[in-house]
C-alpha cells in the first residue's frame, strides 16, 4: 500500500486533517440542529395557540404538525446521531428514536382520525385534493416505516430471523424510506398550509410556511453531513490501524 511508503507523521497529519473537518462540520450542524430545534418547537407552539378554537378541523393541523413538524423531526435527528455511537450507547439511542416515532406516529393517527370525521360530519368527499392525496400516502408510509424499524431494532430479536443480507436491505429501506417520507410530509404540510383554512394572509401563517421548509432543508443537510462525517471516521480509523501495524512491522 502507498502508506507504507509515507512517514508516520505524514499519515498523523493526515489522520488529523480528516478528523479536524469533521470537527469544524461539527459546529455548523450544532448551529443547524438548534436552528432545527427551535423552528420545529415555534411552529407546533403558535400552530397550537392560534388554531385550537374548539372546532373538530382545528385539531387536524396541530395534531400532524406536532407528529411530522416536531416529533418525526427530533426522531430522524437521534438518527443521525445514533450512528457514530455502538454499544450501549447506540441501543438508548435508537430505543429513544424508536419511543419518539411512536409518539409521533400517535399524534398522526390522531390527526388523520379527526380530519376524516370531520369530512364525514360536513358530507365532503375524501382524497380530492393533492394535498388529501398526498397525507395519505405519508400517513401510510409513516405507519410501514414504523413497523420496519421495529424489525430493524436488532435489540427486540426479529431481525435475527432474516439472512444476513436481508438484515442490510430491512436496514437500508427504513432508513432511505424514512428520509423519502420526510420530504413528502414537507411537500404535503406546505400544500395544506397554502389551502383557503390555513393561509387568510396573516403573517404568523407566513412564518409556518417559512419554517416547515428551513426545517425539512435543515435536516436534510444534517443528514447528508452525517453520513459523509461517518465515512470520514472510518477512513480515519483505518489510517490509524495501518499505522499501528507498519509500527509493530517496523519495531
Amino acid at each position: 500500500p502507498i502508506i507504507r511508503e509515507l512517514p508516520s507523521r505524514v499519515v498523523q497529519g493526515g489522520i488529523a486533517i480528516r478528523c479536524g473537518r469533521v470537527v469544524e462540520g461539527r459546529m455548523w450542524q450544532q448551529k443547524a440542529e438548534w436552528g432545527v430545534h427551535g423552528l420545529a418547537l415555534a411552529t407546533v407552539v403558535t400552530m397550537a395557540a392560534t388554531q385550537l378554537d374548539g372546532t373538530l378541523f382545528r385539531y387536524h393541523p396541530v395534531t400532524m404538525s406536532l407528529g411530522f413538524v416536531l416529533m418525526m423531526t427530533e426522531a430522524i435527528l437521534g438518527a443521525i446521531k445514533f450512528r457514530n455511537h455502538s454499544g450501549e450507547e447506540r441501543v438508548r439511542r435508537i430505543t429513544a428514536h424508536m419511543l419518539m416515532n411512536f409518539a409521533g406516529v400517535a399524534s398522526i393517527i390522531v390527526g388523520f382520525a379527526t380530519i376524516y370525521v370531520n369530512k364525514n360530519r360536513l358530507g365532503k368527499m375524501h382524497y380530492t385534493s393533492t394535498h388529501g392525496k398526498l397525507g395519505l400516502a405519508v400517513f401510510i408510509m409513516s405507519i410501514l416505516l414504523l413497523a420496519v424499524g421495529l424489525v430493524s431494532f436488532r435489540k427486540l430479536g426479529v431481525l435475527q430471523f432474516f439472512p444476513d443480507s436481508l438484515q442490510k436491505l430491512i436496514k437500508r429501506a427504513h432508513r432511505l424510506g424514512g428520509l423519502t417520507c420526510y420530504v413528502l410530509v414537507i411537500v404535503t404540510i406546505e400544500l395544506g398550509l397554502q389551502s383557503p383554512s390555513m393561509n387568510t394572509g396573516q403573517f404568523i401563517e407566513k412564518f409556518w410556511q417559512f419554517s416547515v421548509v428551513v426545517v425539512g432543508l435543515l435536516l436534510l443537510a444534517l443528514a447528508f453531513a452525517g453520513f459523509t462525517d461517518r465515512n470520514r471516521f472510518k477512513q480515519a480509523r483505518v489510517l490509524v490501524s495501518e499505522m499501528e501495524r507498519l509500527d509493530v512491522d517496523i519495531n
